[in-house]
């Protein structure tokens, strides 16, 4: 792990409840960590996440201009559904290798875990009961916090 460390990232998804017209709605939120700078991308937030969402995610986060996995060489993530064999082959495309976790253990994406555990603490969250301010501390780009606070509201 020590050789890739400067180039592992993980990934994984975490819910938000919204008070919405006509109820509660859940958002996934999807998010990729450099494990060494532990800096967080919020790489996409959707109601109902499916595959041709995650191959778009996929696009973008390998996207040689912009792309937050420039450079990266293995991708850890769990086995939900959602990251397809399409979405590997787009992320292969780009040079990055996917690596899956084993069923139903979260202590092998320990970082991701903490982020998540980290982001959804009641203290990040009482401010305003929104997330807009808990997510703009973990953005790492100025226009990535206005593209995150602007799907938010």
């Amino acid at each position: 792990m020590k050789i890739h460390w400067d180039t592992l990232y993980a990934c994984d998804f975490f819910s938000v409840e919204a008070l919405g017209l006509f109820g509660t709605v859940r958002y996934m939120v999807f998010f990729v960590i450099q494990l060494k700078t532990r800096a967080v991308e919020v790489a996409g937030i959707r109601v109902d996440p499916d595959g041709e969402w995650m191959k778009q995610i996929a696009r973008n986060l390998v996207d040689p201009v912009e792309g937050f996995l420039r450079g990266a060489t293995h991708l850890i993530h769990d086995r939900d559904p959602l990251f397809t064999e399409s979405f590997t082959a787009i992320l292969k495309s780009g040079g990055v290798e996917c690596v899956k976790i084993p069923a139903r253990s979260p202590n092998c994406n320990p970082h991701a875990e903490r982020f998540v555990k980290t982001i959804k603490a009641p203290e990040l969250l009482s401010s305003c009961g929104r997330m807009r301010p808990a997510m703009t501390l973990w953005t790492p780009r100025p226009h990535a916090a206005a593209k995150v606070a602007a799907s938010i509201r």
